[in-house]
């Protein structure tokens, strides 16, 4: 504060601290919050970018990334996943992650933000996506499974003794999002349960109760063959989906498909490691993802590494013979975190 020529008294303003440039604290809501966790990722990702963060550039790209990650998900079967394995999971959401981490290449290409755009971010973001919605998606189901409300209604059509192993199974992993409800054998014998599960004994019953309930689908058990197959004419009306149990030897289901020759389903499956191109580029995804990885959890590993070395005796790593492809020996490096005591 000071005094002008008439007395009067004035406030000096500090250089470079004008209106202007003052930070709104409104502009970003929240951005108090979020402050020490921004500063401990510069701190982390600056020493390996070379340069800074253009926070708002992210959240602009993230606007438009996570809604069409979303759509995606939802377009390729994700939501509500029913029935889907953790490969196949893992697979669906690779796909999806991939595919909107292109859009939003494209994106900031046509609005010419590439060069402002951090290319390790925008690998880092691919990266966290696959694994936050698969974290959260197997954690979300790993949980919520166990309650009453989880999964979709389902009938288990079969005699008992196909039944009842179908009925096991789905009880096991009432992750896949399919909760049988009723059992309907069409042979109607006295059996009154399988597992806590009712018995549906009469046609017009299950009419009832799939209409009442508002059931969808129903999976059968039984051997397809022409009595079964009468049975499937009408109730494809009643149904929307129809699941079948395929009398043959476990086959693998991440690359499994169908096809329709004339009206009768074939399966089949491909075991593409032992194609050249599948095989180049597995080693390829695995070289990649592994660096990726080690980009994250190198201070992980580091914090595991001086604690194995102060709690027991020994190196921390160590080499061992193991049997690779074509039954060739080779020293593979291993760990004492990775060894039973």
């Amino acid at each position: 504060m000071g005094t002008d020529s008439k007395g009067n008294h004035t406030i000096k303003r500090q250089q470079g601290t004008s209106d202007e440039h003052r930070p709104d604290p409104l502009r970003y809501p929240g951005s108090q919050l979020c402050d020490p966790f921004i500063h401990l990722i510069r701190q982390l990702l600056i020493p390996l970018m070379g340069g800074s963060i253009n926070w708002p550039l992210i959240f602009q790209g993230l606007l438009f990334y996570v809604p069409f990650t979303v759509i995606l998900a939802w377009l390729t079967g994700l939501y509500p996943g029913l029935g889907l394995a953790s490969v196949q999971e893992m697979q669906k959401v690779l796909y999806v992650v991939t595919l909107s981490s292109i859009f939003l290449g494209i994106l900031l290409f046509f609005q010419k933000l590439g060069p402002s755009y951090s290319r390790l971010i925008f690998v880092m973001t691919w990266f966290l996506s696959v694994a936050m919605i698969l974290g959260a998606r197997f954690s979300l189901r790993k949980n919520c499974s166990r309650l009453n409300w989880w999964g979709t209604p389902l009938i288990v059509f079969g005699s008992p003794e196909n039944a009842m192993p179908v009925v096991g199974m789905l009880l096991r992993n009432r992750r896949l999002g399919l909760k049988p409800v009723y059992v309907y054998d069409p042979e109607g014998n006295d059996a009154e349960t399988i597992k806590g599960i009712p018995f549906i004994k009469d046609k017009d019953n299950l009419l009832k109760i799939a209409g009442e309930e508002a059931i969808n689908y129903i999976v059968f058990t039984d051997k397809l063959d022409t009595d079964l197959t009468s049975d499937i004419y009408w109730m494809r009306d009643l149904f929307p989906h129809m699941l079948f149990i395929l009398n043959t030897p476990t086959i693998s289901t991440l690359w499994s498909h169908t096809i329709d020759l004339h009206g009768t389903l074939l399966v089949g499956t491909d075991y593409r490691l032992l194609n050249q191109t599948e095989r180049l580029i597995k080693f390829t995804t695995d070289k990649l993802l592994t660096i990726l990885i080690l980009l994250v959890s190198w201070p992980l590993f580091i914090l595991l590494a001086l604690l194995v070395r102060i709690s027991s005796k020994g190196p921390v790593l160590y080499n061992q013979k193991r049997l690779g492809l074509g039954g060739k020996n080779l020293e593979a490096i291993n760990s004492e975190l990775c060894t039973k005591r």
